[in-house]
């Protein structure tokens, strides 16, 4: 669908080398902040793919995310993980119901996504996948939008209610 992350309205956030976070007692703040969004779709597939992270899955078997986010860079440590961690946002579109394709976005309300990738070359090409991903079910939902509804009466000209044009 698209070849760059202009065209795709997408944008990287931060890229981080899970390898470099450190002493996992303190770990960095994005490790908390991935933590935190542990429930959403994106952070659940990246734990899916590792599965060093399933023990750590939980968030409620922690006291505080700072405890959580210590354990999950533990488990990357132990695990000798190597790879990125990419925060990055897309745009939401709006798009007409008409099924023309035409769509109202900005950056004023986005998704913020998560992914894993083993090297950096696989980064760019993972956030457009996401990215044309995400258009391509917003405007699916548009077109479907415009289905009728066989529970409600459709409205009709006047000229189709006299048996003109169908």
């Amino acid at each position: 669908m698209y070849d760059n992350l202009l065209d795709a309205e997408a944008r990287i956030a931060a890229v981080y080398p899970i390898e470099m976070i450190g002493d996992p007692e303190n770990p960095p703040k994005w490790v908390e902040e991935f933590a935190k969004n542990i429930d959403n779709d994106f952070v659940a597939s990246i734990v899916e793919q590792l599965p060093e992270l399933a023990p750590v899955a939980n968030p409620e078997a922690y006291l505080s995310e700072k405890d959580h986010a210590q354990a999950i860079a533990a488990e990357w440590a132990w695990a000798g993980r190597k790879g990125f961690v990419v925060s990055f946002e897309v745009c939401m579109r709006r798009y007409q119901k008409d099924g023309s394709g035409i769509f109202v976005s900005g950056w004023g309300a986005y998704h913020l996504c998560w992914l894993y990738a083993e090297a950096i070359d696989e980064i760019g090409p993972k956030v457009l996948a996401v990215a044309c991903d995400l258009h391509s079910k917003a405007e699916a939902r548009a077109a479907a939008a415009v289905l009728p509804n066989p529970y409600r009466p459709q409205i009709r000209t006047a000229e189709e209610r006299k048996g003109g044009a169908a």
